[in-house]
């Protein structure tokens, strides 16, 4: 069966690897693992456990627990802190009354993701503005009732907030864990460390990002008590996470997927993206339109983009739609917030892709001078 079969159209993703477009592509090495997986049954408990042990050696963490998504990781992750081990507790969720079950959360990160630690029965509990937090914000908002401090570890959403390693040194003098949200946070490499390495608790990345792993794969890292909390609360167990199921294919072809991005050359990779950058940047010449390299990543990552920058909202608009009514059809980074700016990314990209775009962007562009 082929996506055209149906009626839906392929395209060349220059945006991201977000969860609307499919995330990521898959090396066939991933595939092949998946494949083999799927030919026979095993013990999925011992799978997750012995997959998990093996992860976190590789990781250089404590704990691992391979989840359904970042999303699902951000639930588990809620309900380790509220419930622990205890069996009692875990069957209670996400009915959470009498227990700790407050996460702090900077006002500023108030985002629609914070939907997923509530499934887990948590109460949010903001603190500072959209304008600034003061740690003194954060301290006032500890309570006998506080469960975790819930941080987002993106660029977006780290303005106006404190700094990762205060609010770390304010919970550890609360004795109260910090679950980080590091969903799309690679590459570099050296995130899947770094953040635990700081002193969080439990750290989170999606597996259908930056690694290249299936999409309904999720990475949940951190202090072994807690990283056994999530295995115990989540798939395959009939606690809160049973709805969020994680299938053996999809197990294995996220530790393949892992061994490859420790493994590859990501200085090469980084150079070779350089290299279409500076393509695509030097090709983009028309009135009113300044393309420019830009960097970092949209939440951090270690890879350049493309800014391409209209004086006429409207022009960039209908560039746009042009490139994805076209044939291939191709999706460039676009916000509502900003209409006169499009961003290419060569993360999800193939070097022909490049190619193509660059002759499609500079056709559009010499149309009449308008685009």
């Amino acid at each position: 069966m082929r996506y055209e079969e149906l009626g839906v159209k392929p395209m060349i993703n220059a945006f991201d690897t977000i969860t609307t477009m499919g995330g990521s592509r898959m090396h066939p090495a991933v595939l092949q693992s998946m494949a083999e997986a799927a030919r026979c049954f095993v013990n999925v408990h011992e799978l997750l456990e012995k997959a998990g042990a093996r992860i976190a050696q590789m990781t250089r963490n404590e704990g691992a627990f391979i989840a359904a998504g970042a999303a699902t990781g951000l639930m588990l992750s809620a309900a380790a802190c509220i419930a622990g081990s205890d069996p009692e507790r875990i069957n209670r969720l996400p009915d959470t009354e009498g227990l700790a079950n407050e996460i702090l959360l900077h006002r500023c990160q108030r985002i629609s993701w914070n939907r997923c630690v509530r499934q887990a029965g948590a109460k949010l509990v903001e603190f500072g503005d959209e304008n600034g937090t003061r740690l003194s914000d954060l301290e006032a908002a500890y309570t006998r009732r506080t469960a975790a401090v819930l941080y987002y570890a993106s660029s977006w959403y780290e303005e106006n907030a404190l700094p990762l390693e205060d609010v770390i040194e304010s919970a550890r003098r609360h004795a109260v864990p910090v679950i980080v949200d590091a969903a799309a946070n690679l590459p570099p490499v050296e995130n899947l460390w770094h953040y635990t390495q700081l002193g969080a608790d439990l750290v989170i990345f999606s597996g259908g990002k930056g690694l290249g792993g299936p999409q309904c794969t999720g990475l949940v890292l951190g202090r072994k008590e807690l990283v056994d909390a999530c295995r115990l609360n989540g798939n395959p167990t009939s606690a809160i996470g049973r709805v969020a199921k994680v299938g053996k294919e999809e197990i294995m072809g996220l530790l393949t997927a892992l061994e490859r991005f420790l493994t590859r050359d990501h200085e090469a990779e980084r150079a070779l993206r350089e290299q279409w950058v500076e393509r695509l940047v030097a090709g983009i010449e028309a009135p009113g339109v300044v393309a420019s390299r830009i960097y970092p990543g949209p939440h951090g990552q270690t890879y350049p983009r493309v800014k391409v920058w209209f004086s006429d909202a409207d022009r960039c608009q209908a560039v746009i739609k042009a490139l994805a009514a076209g044939d291939p059809k191709i999706v460039v980074g676009a916000y509502p917030h900003d209409r006169q700016t499009l961003y290419i990314n060569p993360l999800t990209l193939e070097e022909e892709e490049v190619f193509l775009i660059a002759d499609k962007l500079k056709a559009l562009l010499s149309d009449d001078g308008r685009g």
